[in-house]
């Protein structure tokens, strides 16, 4: 081989090998972006999920707050709502005490310590008006009239219309008068089952057992305070009075106590 093809061909080999040293530090310069690039990527990311964090985190603070604003305005208005139930049922009380002619000491007088014990409420017995002798005394009193002079027969019938329509209506709505003793014209139909209160420990109605034979086809009904009176017995006891008939308690709705068991 020549001297000439010689230095030809050692020229070529230079010429690749600077091309291969090129190629290689490009190679290593394009790997250095590569990993600064997923660097920059990772903190990126890292970046976006605290700003994530931290704006969820703010979320659910206001969100807590928020709550707690609405469960305290609830509170405060179901405060409110149970206060004003419990006047509005002191009142009733006051007003049934008041049509009834008795006060709540004077009903529940016989106890010396003064206190009430559901024992001698429970279990007395329920009396209600008979329809039949309430009639009865009003055409007693309307014939022995007639017997009268004329004048004296449409005075007198007049008022014994006029008690038999107020007895028939206090029957029909419920209004309590007051009375002393259990009359003939009273029915025993039952018996007091429960004491019904309001809030504040005050007794609001009763609740009564009427109708049925050895609690078969019995119900129970509740009745108002304003429409009862309880009647102190002999032995420290009580019975309840009514100016409800028989019938018109039969057609109560019967009382729920599925949840009192």
């Amino acid at each position: 081989m020549t001297v000439a093809a010689i230095a030809l061909s050692a020229g070529g080999a230079i010429a690749q090998t600077a091309t291969d040293e090129n190629n290689m530090e490009q190679a290593e310069t394009n790997m250095e972006q590569a990993g600064e690039n997923i660097e920059q990527a990772a903190e990126n990311t890292g970046e976006a999920i605290e700003n994530s964090a931290e704006n969820a985190g703010q979320e659910i603070e206001q969100a807590t707050d928020e709550a707690g604003q609405e469960i305290e305005q609830a509170t405060d208005e179901a405060g409110q709502e149970i206060q004003n139930a419990a006047n509005e049922a002191n009142q009733e009380l006051d007003q049934a005490a008041a049509e009834t002619g008795q006060t709540m000491e004077e009903i529940f007088g016989m106890d010396e310590d003064g206190l009430i014990r559901s024992r001698d409420i429970t279990g007395g017995a329920v009396y209600a008006v008979n329809e039949d002798a309430a009639m009865g005394e009003a055409e007693v009193a309307e014939g022995d009239a007639t017997m009268e002079t004329e004048g004296e027969t449409e005075m007198a019938g007049t008022d014994a219309d006029a008690e038999m329509n107020a007895e028939t209506d206090m029957a029909s709505n419920g209004g309590m008068g007051s009375y002393t003793e259990i009359g003939d014209n009273w029915q025993n139909v039952g018996e007091i089952e429960d004491i019904v209160f309001t809030a504040d420990g005050k007794i609001e109605g009763i609740v009564a057992e009427v109708g049925g034979f050895l609690d078969i086809g019995d119900k129970h009904v509740h009745i108002s305070l304003s429409d009862v009176q309880l009647m102190p017995i002999d032995d420290g006891s009580y019975a309840l009075v009514t100016n409800y008939t028989k019938d018109q308690l039969m057609e109560m709705p019967d009382v729920d106590e599925s949840a009192m068991n």
